[in-house]
């Protein structure tokens, strides 16, 4: 990268992260207009809980606005319904949207013994803003949740105050939650919208469909037909669109169809004359926004390092390798690469299990689900790759040198964590600061979480110990596409950069990328495969992140000439994406 080019790359990415950041405040308020507050109560029983209420700036209704409550689904926060939230604030609703125990910037814990507590929480919120909110309907709400917050929005019939309207999303369907949830009956909820995608990793047309006979009472029934009666409460029916569970949640036709319904069933059907159409949507403008912020941000961060490391004093600088290494044929080091990708998604299949049962037994390593599971899969996946690199490609393809054993060798492996850390440094500021910046204008990335919060002191001691945790598993990667695909030789042209990317996206990624289509055939044909295909669904995210690692490794390591700088900030990402992601338990 030339001396000027690096800088103008870094001014454009700089540029495209704050217009993105812009562009997501201005969406969120529907291009003003909207107003968005942010607040955080405490119940009676010392728990607090976060939300935002969004409603239109300027009062037009003539009377007080029926409320609405967004409820999101597992390992997410309030800022994943903002389709829902933003078109209905558009449409003469005042909503509310929460963040769950332990999600988002919630101070709580979750857990399946408190998941009735985050039901009272979301209640509170609800009442707090109809009793201190004079443009909010006093009595009159609705519930709209997705997967865990469809569960949710059930229990919500044994509240005092219950709903008059209730939108179930990829979730809370069937009749399999023993007395956990209540009964699914004709009168119960009242003007009840099931919605799901054809191809819904956890939720199966047939469940839908039970659900919507249980709801009508009829043995016949169709998808898209409306049964019943608004006025009498009665009002059933269900909606299908070809997506699956994750994108249900900005799904265009069940986005609609549930503006639709609430307008309905709150304001009364003669409203659709004088309000916004349900298909006039701006809320893909704030996923645009968030897509190109996020994305823009992790570009943005070879060019902070070059900029660094060219600066950087050389004495300071960590110690270069020797690029002489075991060689083999670009065949043979394929199939390797692709025999430890697919390998590395079996292993995640198997300890997600395994770290699932460690969480909810509340023996967890650390206080953010899904953190014990990537801690064992760090440590299983560095012996692993070790042990199959130096079978494959000879014992001198990973080895510890003796030194180490030795306070001489020790201390010069303090001394290159030292340099790499000092190196870094930069780079890390750069990305909190870009995570910290849009969250003064109530955009917040994945990473935000971890800067503000009540949990942010939770969620960043642990990003700090996972940081630790996945340095192992990132230097053996490092090493395993250098060895593999042979990225010592660099580039020369964009053509020659454009190439190597390709072969190391396939080396790192290929086996996984099989694993999953292996599993989503058969399920894309009919065969249900339960929990396994919420692993999956958690996979698919994974893949992104993966992706990502492989293009900094690749990147950094040919600039740096060492395997432990890459390692550093890919273990270091990874680490602040889980405890900013997912739940505090």
């Amino acid at each position: 990268m030339g001396h000027w080019v690096r800088y103008y790359v870094l001014l454009i990415l700089a540029i495209l992260i704050a217009s993105s950041s812009y562009l997501s405040w201005t969406s969120d308020q529907a291009m003003g207009k909207l107003t968005v507050q942010d607040f955080e109560i405490v119940r009676e029983n010392g728990r607090s809980v976060t939300f935002s209420v969004y409603k239109a700036r300027q009062f037009t209704y003539g009377k007080p606005m029926p409320v609405i409550l967004t409820v999101h689904g597992i390992s997410a926060s309030r800022e994943a319904m903002d389709a829902y939230t933003i078109e209905l604030a558009r449409r003469n609703f005042t909503v509310v949207a929460i963040d769950l125990p332990g999600h988002g910037v919630s101070a709580e814990t979750f857990g399946l013994d408190t998941f009735t507590e985050g039901v009272y929480d979301a209640y509170a919120a609800v009442r707090y803003v109809q009793v201190n909110d004079t443009q909010a309907d006093d009595t009159v709400y609705g519930v709209l949740g997705h997967s865990l917050g469809a569960g949710l929005a059930r229990l919500f019939q044994n509240m005092p105050v219950r709903p008059a309207s209730t939108v179930l999303i990829g979730g809370g369907m069937g009749q399999d939650f023993g007395a956990l949830l209540p009964a699914i009956n004709e009168t119960s909820p009242a003007n009840l919208l099931i919605a799901s995608g054809v191809y819904d990793e956890l939720i199966p047309p047939a469940v839908a469909y039970d659900t919507l006979r249980d709801a009508t009472g009829l043995s016949e029934v169709n998808a898209g037909h409306t049964y019943g009666n608004f006025t009498l409460g009665t009002a059933r029916k269900l909606v299908f669109s070809s997506t699956n569970h994750l994108f249900e949640m900005s799904d265009p036709t069940i986005v609609s169809s549930s503006v639709d319904w609430l307008v309905r069933s709150l304001h009364g059907e003669e409203a659709l004359n004088h309000t916004l159409d349900s298909g006039d949507r701006i809320y893909h403008l704030k996923g645009i926004a968030t897509t190109v912020g996020a994305t823009s941000v992790a570009l943005s961060l070879f060019p902070v390092f070059v900029i660094t490391y060219a600066l950087f004093p050389v004495r300071l600088r960590p110690s270069r390798y020797s690029s002489t290494h075991p060689q083999s044929g670009s065949g043979r080091t394929l199939l390797i690469s692709l025999l430890i990708s697919a390998l590395s998604g079996v292993v995640l299949l198997t300890v997600t299990l395994v770290g699932f049962g460690l969480d909810f037994a509340g023996l967890g390593l650390v206080p953010v689900s899904f953190g014990s599971t990537l801690i064992l899969y760090s440590v299983i996946m560095s012996v692993a790759v070790t042990l199959i690199l130096r079978k494959s490609l000879g014992s001198d393809a990973i080895s510890i040198p003796r030194s180490l054993a030795s306070p001489t060798g020790l201390k010069a492996l303090g001394l290159e964590l030292i340099k790499t850390g000092l190196l870094m440094v930069p780079v890390f500021l750069w990305l909190a600061l870009w995570s910290w910046l849009p969250s003064l204008l109530g955009a917040r990335f994945v990473l935000s979480v971890i800067f503000v919060g009540g949990g942010a002191s939770t969620r960043t001691l642990t990003a700090i110990v996972l940081t630790v945790a996945f340095l192992p598993l990132f230097f053996v990667e490092s090493r395993w596409i250098r060895l593999t695909a042979d990225t010592d030789r660099g580039w020369k042209t964009p053509l020659e950069l454009v190439k190597l990317t390709g072969l190391v996206l396939v080396h790192r990624m290929g086996g996984i990328l099989i694993l999953l289509a292996a599993l989503y055939g058969p399920f894309l044909l009919g065969v249900q495969m339960g929990f396994v295909m919420f692993i999956a669904l958690l996979m698919l995210v994974f893949v992104l992140v993966i992706g990502l690692t492989a293009l900094l490794t690749l990147w950094m390591g040919v600039i740096a000439r060492n395997d432990l700088v890459p390692a550093l900030l890919n273990a270091l990402l990874l680490a602040v994406v889980v405890a900013g992601t997912f739940q505090i338990i």
